[in-house]
């Protein structure tokens, strides 16, 4: 007996170090081990001239895809480029869309420092594309810093509050941390370009204050020479939508930044980041720059400054967004009746939510309830409807950064008591048709006005007929004379249209004038929704 048991003691030994082993090897070939050892030679190595022209000549895969060389740096990279700034880690559209995107012909993608998912999705796609047989330097890593989402500790009196728990900072402590946290969660050991972000942020709270703005840039800019001595990065720029603004409007002068880099040696800004699309084009129609006489396109040209574009699609009209794309007319749908029979289901079940019943009879519940709020969607969206196309724009970012993000939480908890099962069981299935057919009204609405902004560019350029609206802006934003346009191709559909066009088709300086001088704000159909609740 007793050799039995010492047998036993020994194979569950045995097994247990088994588990242990099969978790580490797996833990160690994972492309998220932050093992150094295993992996630092991944993506060690920078973008070179001479690889980039290689991937520029040999690696691509869709032959539509335009390419450039970018002043000062020689590299060759796609014109279309790959924004990162709002990728999420645990989404596999964006995973495949963004190493779809690297392996077709697209090697420049940026990734901001206050979107450590965006940046591991970098990490992944490279360590992926890697072990197919491309290489890092084929790449240009762009990196950002500025603006910061969360607790930090490297903020001085520059650092302005934009938000909840939101900064922003270029002072140079901060920037150490934030380009050492950029390199290691990608696992490289360069960015090729790291820009500032918005450094006219500081005048929120300091509008008198132009000079120290520049202070705080040539301070940042120092730091950043001093980054580039050592290898962790290679150039570095600005990105800010206050180059294309109005002088009566926070503003940044690259005139005056050009003079501070040459009256203090720096040598290695290089590069520009501002808005343009259909509706934004003041980087080549506004004089701004150089006493207003000529526009930030224009000087950056001739300074030979690296130019890229982002916003191709979210247009910003002030106080509103609006998305260039395409929506289903539904119009084979009774999109109000859908509507309203959701409307009136939810509402209807939110009064007989626990929180309601508790609320109402002053009984205790088992165990402590979400907020009401969270569970009452069907009265809020009856409350504070709106119809347009920048409400669209609105509504498909709050659902998947508010409503979705709270609801689920909220009803797994109250799911976890059999009392309440039942009804979660059907407020869950309710709440996802409303919030579905809520998006067909929305998209309702806005169809008619798609439609003749698609007629009324078409009528403007024959290189823009037998394209849809995404591909529209996309070759619109391309005929501007930058080096890059940046756009966020999260999901693969998008990034097959994208890669449909054929790239290297230009509007000429003529259509390209006209599009851009037209008028496109059509009326949104007004639709009118009977919210109230049926008597019974």
């Amino acid at each position: 007996n007793q050799m039995i048991r010492k047998t036993n003691q020994m194979i569950r030994k045995t097994n247990q170090m088994i588990r242990k082993t099969t978790r580490l090897t797996t833990h160690l070939c994972s492309p998220l081990a932050p093992h150094n050892i295993i992996r630092a030679w991944l993506h060690e190595g920078r973008a070179t001239i001479e690889d980039t022209a290689n991937y520029c000549r040999d690696r691509r895969i869709v032959p539509n895809i335009a390419t450039t060389i970018l002043p000062r740096t020689g590299w060759c990279v796609s014109r279309l480029g790959f924004s990162g700034c709002s990728l999420k880690e645990k989404d596999p559209d964006h995973l495949d869309s963004l190493e779809t995107s690297m392996a077709s012909g697209c090697n420049i993608i940026t990734a901001p420092s206050d979107s450590p998912s965006a940046a591991r999705l970098v990490y992944l796609s490279l360590f992926n594309n890697i072990n197919k047989g491309f290489k890092r330097e084929e790449y240009v890593i762009v990196g950002k810093s500025g603006n910061i989402t969360g607790p930090t500790t490297s903020l001085d009196s520059s650092a302005v509050q934009i938000g909840e728990n939101k900064w922003h900072c270029i002072s140079p402590d901060y920037l150490e941390q934030s380009i050492t946290s950029s390199l290691k969660t990608m696992d490289i050991s360069c960015l090729d370009i790291l820009f500032l972000e918005d450094p006219e942020k500081f005048l929120l709270y300091n509008p008198d204050q132009q000079d120290q703005m520049y202070e705080n840039i040539k301070k940042a800019f120092r730091h950043l020479e001093g980054e580039v001595a050592k290898g962790r990065i290679q150039y570095y720029g600005i990105s800010s939508d206050a180059f294309t603004a109005p002088t009566t409007s926070p503003h940044l002068s690259l005139q005056q930044i050009l003079q501070m880099c040459k009256e203090e040696g720096f040598k290695n800004f290089a590069a520009i980041s501002y808005p343009f699309n259909l509706f934004e084009h003041n980087s080549i129609t506004l004089h701004n720059q150089n006493n207003n006489s000529t526009s930030i396109c224009s000087l950056a040209q001739k300074n030979e400054i690296i130019q890229m574009t982002y916003r191709p699609l979210d247009v910003n009209l002030g106080s509103k967004m609006f998305r260039l794309v395409d929506v289903p007319s539904h119009h084979d749908r009774d999109v109000v009746g859908m509507l309203k029979e959701s409307l009136n289901f939810a509402m209807y079940l939110e009064q007989q939510s626990p929180q309601a019943t508790v609320t109402s009879t002053n009984l205790s519940p088992p165990f402590p309830l979400p907020d009401i709020e969270h569970v009452s969607w069907g009265h809020v969206l009856a409350t504070h409807h709106q119809c347009g196309g920048d409400y669209l724009y609105y509504w498909t970012y709050m659902l998947q950064n508010i409503v979705l993000p709270r609801i689920e939480p909220a009803l797994a908890k109250m799911a976890k008591h059999p009392a309440y099962l039942g009804w979660v069981t059907r407020y869950r299935a309710v709440t996802k048709a409303l919030f579905t057919r809520y998006t067909w009204a929305l998209e309702f609405t806005l169809h008619p006005s798609i439609v003749q902004l698609e007629k009324d560019l078409e009528d403007k350029s024959v290189d823009l007929q037998g394209l849809d609206l995404t591909q529209k802006a996309l070759r619109i934003a391309l005929s501007s004379p930058a080096d890059v346009v940046l756009t966020g191709m999260k999901m693969p559909a998008y990034c097959a249209s994208a890669c449909a066009i054929d790239q290297n088709i230009k509007l000429s300086q003529d259509d390209l004038k006209s599009v851009l001088e037209g008028e496109y704000i059509p009326e949104i159909r007004n639709l009118k929704l009977p919210f109230e609740r049926d008597e019974g």
